[in-house]
């Protein structure tokens, strides 16, 4: 399975953090009760949808909506709290991203020479205007129950910048900056339909097996599968499979 990592720092944080989507350690009294032991208990993970199917001064995006009904339906039949942000300005994404587990983009994404000016479009807060959010605005968010961000956006994990190569600076690395464990974007510009189609994949090989204890694993073995599953269809295409990578 190939992964990334920005930084070797932060693939040490990552791997201290465990990943509980679907259970959480509490402690229990034995009977002794100088004694503790750690049991997981069952838990309902909270997953943010952000999406932007038509955005002011961009082309609209038809399988935004597609996209975002699957993951939804498929949420709702493994007891996920999901919760669809309407009209996502930048201040609401970072207020309601800090108390989610999984957040999840469908919208366009900018890449720009400087790396730190690159973006995803989200709606401004009055009118019908664009406003962006910023890898700078990411990494500065405290999010309490980061575990996954998945950017369904073009570029998301690209920098241009020849000069900021070993910066590793994009959208993808500001949100590990911010905590989350999983970070799954795109390299380049993609393809609408393989995007949707990859991230419905992603999503249903994620919440499959959930009585199995929860590891980094489960992650990256789901995003792998589902990104296979696009090659597998189109193999010589590399451009509609190749710019979907794992970060974590």
């Amino acid at each position: 399975m190939s992964t990334y990592t920005p930084t070797i720092k932060a693939l040490s944080y990552a791997r201290q953090t465990q990943l509980h989507l679907f259970d959480e350690p509490s402690a229990s009294f034995s009977g002794d009760c100088s004694k503790k032991s750690k049991i997981l208990t069952q838990r309902n993970p909270s997953l943010l949808l952000i999406p932007m199917p038509k955005t002011p001064g961009q082309l609209p995006l038809p399988g935004v909506n597609r996209e975002v009904q699957y993951i939804s339906d498929s949420a709702a039949k493994n007891s996920v709290k999901a919760k669809v942000l309407n009209r996502p300005t930048p201040a609401k994404v970072l207020r309601q991203a800090q108390s989610h587990d999984i957040v999840h983009f469908a919208c366009h994404g900018m890449w720009d020479i400087n790396p730190s000016d690159g973006c995803l479009i989200l709606f401004a807060p009055e009118g019908d205007a664009a406003d962006k959010l910023m890898p700078r605005d990411i990494s500065n968010m405290a999010a309490q129950n980061a575990q996954i961000a998945y950017l369904s956006a073009c570029s998301s994990a690209k920098n241009p910048s020849t000069k900021l190569a070993d910066e590793v600076i994009h959208l993808a690395s500001a949100f590990q900056l911010a905590g989350f464990s999983h970070t799954l974007a795109n390299l380049w510009e993609t393809d609408d339909h393989a995007s949707s189609e990859v991230a419905r994949d992603f999503y249903t090989f994620l919440f499959q097996n959930r009585e199995h204890t929860d590891r980094h694993l489960r992650v990256s073995a789901a995003f792998h599968q589902a990104v296979k599953n696009c090659r597998d269809k189109n193999p010589y295409d590399f451009l509609t499979w190749a710019p979907f990578v794992h970060m974590g």
